[in-house]
């Protein structure tokens, strides 16, 4: 991710100017809408050790949903590191798989190794050596040795990229692409895409749907498409066309797995595509072979073979290098099968043990095999054996060894854990030797992953040694929830230095915190920031995911150097109590005697106002302290459950819907040393809602207080509020559409310098994926609400936010 860190920090130096924001006379100089993505998603979704950029470059491919990003492993006896390189993120629709096309570059051949010391790597190249291989990439563009093959999908046209990079004249890294359009099907289950398989010699390709249907394509060698695409003034883009011919297979049935099979060595033109499907209640596997010199007509159909007794689903499908076989991996053992051609396709089992369980994953279950990938031997020891890394899903790294005429005999070793969730995305690094820098040292392999809902990670593992991390990858995705807020500067850091209105210092300081991870060990609160590496200041585990997260000034008043974050987990209130300086995070327990704050209810809103009140509201009550003062108010709801709830800064002020659809509002204020709440004094009927909220929202412009509120319906209300006066519904917007009901609210204030009256811009984030953009204007009691337009961002439900306060 370019330019984008994370970091854990102290809440207290996060909090201590966050009151700032309800100053009375303040307005942004400055104020947006997102409508597009200014910050990509770090999820990654396949990692691919290829060399799509050129022959001599160790690049490691990282895939997301919409993007792919290049990534260089460099490596010398002092480092070893993955160095971003570049990244094409303007694809116009959804990357559904991938795959890598084209000759991956062998190990030098040298003599035969044996077990898992069979890591061993070729002795570094000599300084002469390896400045011959030093890259010219400047010379003249070429098509490099492997080529990357997407499933792409989007809303009327699913299709196939082909994708390489290029050094131009200009020294600018460039992407070369060809699209293959698939065929389109309204069912989603029938649409193409969903399966790409890639024979092991790069003859030929298969795509699948989910059910009912695939493709094979027939595609031209690597050396064709040099000759075709190269020319001395460039590449020739209208020239690449990687396919020469397709067929389209039906196949009744669920395709749960696909891959092609290794042929004999000596079978230069023979082609197996093996496909796992579910028909009823059985499933079944079924080979299609033919001759890839002839015409795709000529694809042969072989018998289907029922899958044993065994009714668990596979997970993964992998073939053999060594002989024309496979092994079905399910969540507790593992089925071998060979001799696929001879009507004898009897497996045999082995079971894998869920030992040393690190971290339960996504599962609900034991943890289980969710990737696997085959390290680089060399081509003498290839010949004979096969080995291939499995990983669960908990971070436990399994090795397993076969001989190729020994195929029952083989060796399993446990070789540890990289202490991360893992989800597909993980593979080994190629290391030939290629280049100035010699890739790994000689007795081990480089293991890469992306973390699921967890950091990613760059690990060497050695025979008979324990994993040694050697690079974090960030991963923030998803983030739960986030807010903004204003950090003022470390005590003594303005020392000497003239004061600096809050106006001024909101736009330098506004920085963004979220909550992300999963798991006792990646749970944390921490800091996006574009541009600047963060350092870690401290990190606080969670036990399991955030979904609301309130920042409020120290409850219990200890003390000014300290503060306290609040988050909403699992239906659950937590208090973290985090020191200034960042030096210790504790979590804080029941503190309802202590501060006046529920930890045994669901926390709906909670807020610090300009009056130093800290506001929080569960389903059944409203609570407000002064922590300074130590004064407390409770309001409890005794007939009627709170269902959504907003807090108002500026007056201290809370509008709630009820389960029987009556809006509330009131404003605390202090009085005779005790807190009180304005509806006590002046009781008013509450509003009552034709149709359940779905969200509410205040907003103070001037004197004059505003209620927004949405409802299930399809409407969103404007209503004047007053403590004594009560609801005066202004005006009501109908949403068109399916799912059109407005689920948050956000409000952004206009710069008065640039603009003379106080207008402000709307929000709606709509359930059916949509954002609808309104002006609002109050100025001399004329209120204008206009609709300025709409966009739409998907198909689930958008939250809007504030960027700035």
């Amino acid at each position: 991710m370019d330019g984008v860190q994370t970091a854990s920090v102290g809440a207290a130096e996060l909090l201590s100017g966050a009151h700032k924001h309800f100053d009375r006379g303040y307005t942004p100089r400055g104020s947006g809408i997102l409508v597009r993505t200014v910050i990509p998603s770090p999820l990654i979704r396949w990692i691919i050790p290829a060399r799509i950029r050129h022959k001599n470059k160790n690049d490691i491919i990282f895939v997301s949903d919409s993007s792919v990003q290049v990534k260089e492993y460099l490596s010398d006896y002092l480092r070893e590191v993955l160095c971003e390189v570049i990244t094409k993120d303007d694809f116009d629709s959804t990357i559904r798989a991938v795959r890598v096309i084209g000759s991956p570059p062998m190990p030098r051949t040298a003599a035969k190794p044996s077990g898992l010391d069979a890591i061993i790597k070729e002795e570094e190249m000599d300084e002469a050596s390896a400045d011959s291989m030093e890259l010219d990439v400047f010379a003249s563009p070429e098509v490099p040795p492997q080529i990357l093959v997407l499933a792409m999908e989007s809303r009327l046209k699913d299709k196939l990229v082909f994708l390489f990079a290029y050094n131009d004249l200009s020294h600018e890294i460039r992407f070369l692409s060809y699209e293959h359009p698939l065929l389109y099907h309204r069912r989603y289950a029938e649409r193409l895409g969903k399966h790409v398989a890639v024979d092991p010699r790069s003859r030929a390709m298969a795509v699948a749907a989910a059910s009912g249907s695939f493709v094979v394509y027939t595609l031209k060698t690597m050396a064709q498409l040099r000759e075709e695409v190269e020319s001395p003034t460039g590449l020739l883009q209208d020239k690449f066309v990687p396919v020469k011919s397709e067929r389209l297979l039906k196949l009744d049935g669920i395709i749960l797995k696909m891959e092609f099979l290794h042929p004999r060595r000596e079978d230069e033109y023979h082609v197996i595509l093996l496909i796992v499907f579910s028909l009823g209640e059985r499933i079944k596997l079924r080979v299609y072979d033919w001759d890839c010199s002839k015409d795709l007509q000529g694809i042969e159909t072989g018998s289907d073979f029922l899958v044993g007794s065994n009714k668990q689903c596979p997970l993964l499908l992998i073939p053999f290098t060594v002989t024309t076989g496979f092994i079905l991996v399910s969540e507790d053992r593992m089925a071998v099968y060979h001799n696929i051609f001879t009507g004898n396709m009897i497996p045999f089992h082995l079971k894998h043990k869920h030992e040393d369980i690190k971290e339960p994953g996504s599962s609900r279950r034991l943890p289980l095999v969710t990737s696997w990938a085959r390290p680089p031997r060399r081509e003498a020891w290839n010949l004979e054996n096969d080995a291939f890394y499995l990983c669960r899903e908990d971070g436990s790294v399994l090795f397993l060894e076969f001989h190729r005429d020994y195929l029952p005999n083989w060796t399993k070793s446990e070789v540890g854990g990289i202490s991360i969730n893992v989800d597909t995305a993980f593979a080994v690094l190629v290391d030939d030797g290629i280049g100035k820098y010699h890739m790994g040292a000689r007795s081990y392999d480089m293991l890469v992953a992306a973390g699921d809902m967890s950091n990613g990670i760059l690990v060497r593992f050695e025979a008979r040694k324990r994993p040694e991390p050697h690079q974090s990858i960030p991963n923030w995705a998803p983030m739960m929830d986030f807010c903004t807020a204003y950090v003022a500067p470390e005590s003594g850091s303005n020392a000497g230095r003239p004061s600096i209105p809050y106006e001024s210092q909101i736009h330098e300081h506004e920085r963004l915190f979220g909550c992300f991870g999963r798991g006792k060990d990646h749970g944390a609160v921490g800091e996006i920031q574009m541009g600047v590496e963060a350092s870690s200041k401290i990190n606080f585990e969670v036990n399991s995911g955030i979904t609301g997260l309130w920042i409020l000034p120290d409850v219990s008043g200890s003390s000014s150097s300290t503060c306290v974050l609040m988050k909403d987990l699992e239906d659950m209130t937590t208090l973290l109590r985090i020191k200034n300086d960042g030096s210790s995070a504790e979590e804080i327990g029941d503190l309802e005697d202590l501060c006046g704050i529920d930890m045994d209810s669901v926390t709906l809103a909670a807020g610090s106002t300009l009056a130093h009140m800290v506001i929080q509201i569960t389903k059944r009550a409203l609570r407000a302290l002064s922590p300074t003062l130590g004064y407390r108010f409770i309001h409890t709801f005794e007939r009627e459950t709170i269902k959504l709830a907003h807090i108002e800064g500026q007056s201290s002020a809370v509008l709630v819907a009820t389960n029987n659809n009556f809006l509330h509002y009131g404003e605390f204020f202090i009085r005779n040393r005790e807190i009180a709440l304005s509806w006590e004094d002046d009781p008013f009927s509450p509003f009552s809602l034709s149709s359940e909220a779905s969200c509410v929202h205040l907003l103070k412009v001037e004197q004059y207080m505003f209620a927004f509120v949405g409802t299930i319906a399809g409407q969103l209300h404007l209503f004047s509020v007053d403590r004594r006066m009560g609801f005066d519904l202004i005006l009501t917007h109908e949403f068109h559409g399916d799912f059109a009901i407005c689920d948050s609210i956000a409000v952004i204030a206009r710069d008065t310098e640039i603009i003379a009256k106080p207008r402000v811009a709307v929000v709606c984030g709509l359930r059916n994926g949509s954002i609808h953009n309104f002006f609002f204007d109050a100025a001399d009691n004329n209120v204008t609400f206009e609709l300025t337009g709409y966009l739409s961002l998907g198909t689930t439900t958008v939250t809007s936010s504030y960027l700035l306060r």
